[in-house]
């Protein structure tokens, strides 16, 4: 049987025509619709790997850091290490220097000049302390360390008479006097 068409063949030409070109649109749709996904996901993609590079750039910047870190760590303490050392150096050097002050003093001091004690002030001066035979003993020690040249300065601060000791008998002899001075010396180096 054949199909009897009652309609303009023009017609028909036309509805062909509407049918083929909404199919070309819609398939034109899904085809950019398409690429958009595409191009969407390819872009997600990109900026992921992007992401990931970054991620492993900084885990190797933190584990760099981290080690920077260590090193100034084992820096400041060798730091704090060489500098305990300095003030020990330092401390021994101060003790040294007096030491040799002390051996000097000894060397230049002449008989007769008995020295009980010393100290060492704040500001580094020395301040000597003891007992003399007689008074010019006392005062020629004081010149001796004076004109020595180790020392900026020497004053004879006291010098004083302490005692003074006769054993006169019946018969007006005995053993002559004996005196004994105190004096201070300060000393600066």
């Amino acid at each position: 049987m054949k199909d009897i068409n009652f309609l303009k063949k023009e017609s028909v030409l036309e509805s062909l025509s509407k049918r083929k070109s909404s199919k070309n649109l819609i398939a034109s749709i899904f085809a950019i619709s398409a690429a958009a996904v595409i191009g969407v996901f390819l872009c997600l993609f990109i900026y992921n790997t992007f992401l990931n590079f970054r991620i492993n750039s900084l885990n190797k910047e933190i584990e760099t850091y981290s080690e920077v870190v260590t090193v100034q760590n084992e820096s400041a303490k060798l730091n704090n290490s060489v500098n305990s050392l300095s003030r020990l150096v330092d401390k021994s050097n101060a003790i040294i220097k007096k030491s040799d002050t002390i051996k000097m003093i000894g060397e230049k001091c002449p008989e007769g000049i008995a020295i009980s004690s010393y100290e060492l002030d704040d500001n580094g001066a020395l301040k000597l302390s003891g007992m003399g035979s007689d008074k010019e003993i006392v005062i020629g020690f004081t010149e001796t360390l004076r004109t020595s040249g180790y020392f900026k300065s020497v004053e004879l601060r006291n010098c004083g008479l302490i005692s003074e000791n006769t054993n006169v008998n019946a018969e007006g002899g005995g053993a002559p006097a004996v005196s004994r001075y105190n004096f201070n010396i300060e000393i600066v180096q």
